[in-house]
């Protein structure tokens, strides 16, 4: 599917599909779950600190692999099938989508959704204990 032909210089406008899938993926990972999560305790759920954090982190990166996904193909499209019409392309990133959000959706399951949730936990639970007063930790006499 990609990759044939010969080697040739990748598109100006490659490079900016990609740079804007990327801004999306990373904003949707580290930047908007919390802004996420503290929407969700002011909709009057009655959701936890924790619980809004956790359901922000595993949801909003995983929503983000759509839009990424239509720009990742559509990049790769371009650099691999110049000169193509519009309703070419979009045709080739419908034809392509699912199969390629799933594999997108899963690589990024662990690092991003799993990953970003345990560090968050280790995180909170490492400050906590540090700044305990009877460790001492904090008094460098």
């Amino acid at each position: 599917m990609f990759g044939k032909g010969p080697i040739r210089p990748v598109p100006s406008l490659c490079y900016g599909l990609w740079l804007v899938r990327d801004i999306i993926t990373m904003g949707c990972v580290f930047s908007l779950p919390p802004v996420i999560a503290q929407r969700l305790q002011g909709q009057g759920l009655e959701l936890s600190e924790r619980s809004a954090a956790l359901a922000s982190q595993l949801a909003v990166p995983i929503i983000s692999q759509a839009p990424a996904t239509a720009l990742h193909l559509t990049g790769l499209d371009l650099y691999n099938r110049g000169g193509l019409s519009l309703q070419q392309r979009i045709a080739f990133v419908q034809a392509e989508f699912g199969k390629t959000l799933g594999a997108r959706v899963l690589r990024g399951l662990v690092p991003y959704c799993v990953g970003a949730v345990l560090n968050r936990e280790i995180r909170v639970g490492s400050h906590a204990a540090l700044s305990r007063p009877d460790l001492g930790l904090y008094d460098l006499k």
